[in-house]
């Protein structure tokens, strides 16, 4: 029986360090990102304050082979947001994030119309419980669902069977 991974929540090196340590199988975080409107930003006690941070959390996590993750579950919610929402999606990249946690359809579309190769997994936020929410999910090009705590351990099994090819 394959054992679930831990995917642990980190703001500081530091405390990416502990958790490495401790038995991480993965990291994700959020960032704070530079001189954005209010709505784009998380409170600082849950963020990563700066790229600059990230790339040594994500240099450190990758030498211990712990890929990170970070989420974009703000979604942005006027056109004037999307270059600024943008220009963090291409910061993340290149600060070493190995996949993006999504929490809205537009960024999963927004991602993919950027060009970048790099992995989407759906946050809680997309309400995804049931096997039909998940095909729609991979269609749309997300390669790990976060399922929603309502979902009963029999409605898990069942999504598993039939992913075809989601986490």
């Amino acid at each position: 029986m394959k054992m679930p991974n831990i995917l642990t929540p980190v703001k500081t090196l530091d405390g990416a360090v502990q958790v490495i340590e401790a038995g991480a199988d993965e990291l994700y975080c959020a960032v704070t990102v530079p001189n954005a409107v209010h709505v784009l930003n998380r409170p600082e006690e849950c963020c990563v304050q700066s790229y600059g941070e990230l790339s040594k959390i994500t240099a450190y996590a990758r030498a211990h082979g712990i890929p990170t993750i970070a989420t974009l579950e703000l979604p942005f919610v006027a056109e004037f947001m999307a270059e600024q929402m943008e220009e963090h999606v291409y910061s993340l990249v290149d600060a070493g994030v190995e996949a993006l946690i999504v929490g809205d359809v537009g960024q999963i579309q927004m991602v993919r119309r950027m060009g970048l190769d790099v992995p989407l997994h759906a946050s809680t936020f997309l309400g995804a419980m049931n096997p039909e929410a998940v095909a729609w999910l991979r269609d749309m090009g997300v390669v790990r669902v976060v399922l929603e705590r309502h979902v009963t351990i029999p409605e898990i099994s069942e999504m598993v069977a039939r992913a075809d090819g989601v986490e």
